[in-house]
């Protein structure tokens, strides 16, 4: 995928919650049920209080969900592209000073996702990675991440199974039909298989999504400089709507 083509649905994604902070928030309040699961394999630190980097945190559930479910005192830093979601993140935590949220452009290669030095017990990645354009960036976001963690530390990744249900390959919109409303057309050549437009509700604008499958997600877990320790399915009616693998970075570890 070219460089192009890759800005043209990151700008496609952006203008997409631009228009639907509100919808989207109030279609993410509770916590997905994999989140405990996930958490298990958390070792708490004996010299510091438990950090964690929520990247693509929209608005900041993640952030309630580690407030009854680790142990106080604790650091969370919640990082999003969407003004709109991060004023609804502040709002619902602003009377906790352990909590914090920055605006990034997380998919920018160039961004430094933390200041220099910090290293996190815990880095989750939740619904992010469909939003990912190219097989290259999802892997060095990936990479990036774990660079992040502190030796013994989980980076926990979601990747949502909508290709595999039909409720949601029909909200699926044809590349050829969104070019023709548009005045500048995706380059449908440089598109990955599993790329596609994805309506939500009565929104105007559709999302970029890629289909991480089961399969394409091992993939990427096994390129990455870290150690699979867990890897299973959660979340949804179902109980699998969402693909999660869980990452620990080598080195000293306590507990």
């Amino acid at each position: 995928m070219n460089a192009k083509t890759r800005q043209t649905l990151i700008e496609l994604n952006r203008a997409f919650y631009a228009e639907n902070s509100r919808a989207f928030s109030d279609s993410r309040r509770d916590p997905w049920p994999g989140w405990s699961r996930a958490l298990t394999h958390l070792k708490s630190p004996d010299d510091h209080p438990i950090s964690a980097l929520d990247v693509g945190c929209g608005n900041g559930r993640f952030a309630t969900f580690l407030e009854h479910n680790l142990p106080s005192p604790y650091r969370y830093l919640g990082l999003d592209s969407s003004p709109a979601l991060l004023s609804y993140a502040r709002s619902a935590h602003d009377a906790h000073k352990h909590v914090t949220f920055e605006q990034l452009e997380i998919l920018d290669p160039a961004a430094r996702l933390t200041p220099v030095g910090d290293r996190f017990e815990v880095i989750a990645l939740f619904g992010v990675l469909h939003h990912v354009p190219s097989e290259a960036s999802r892997l060095d976001l990936l990479e990036r991440l774990v660079a992040r963690l502190s030796p013994g530390g989980i980076l926990i990744v979601t990747a949502w199974q909508f290709g595999a249900f039909d409720r949601f390959r029909s909200r699926i919109i044809p590349w050829e039909q969104y070019n023709a409303t548009v005045r500048d057309p995706i380059d449908e050549s440089e598109l990955e298989a599993g790329d596609h437009l994805l309506g939500f509700g009565d929104a105007s604008l559709p999302r970029y999504c890629h289909f991480v499958s089961q399969d394409e997600l091992r993939e990427l877990v096994t390129q990455c400089c870290a150690e699979s320790i867990d890897e299973f399915s959660a979340d949804g009616k179902t109980r699998d709507l969402n693909r999660y693998a869980v990452l620990r970075r080598g080195g000293e570890t306590s507990g």
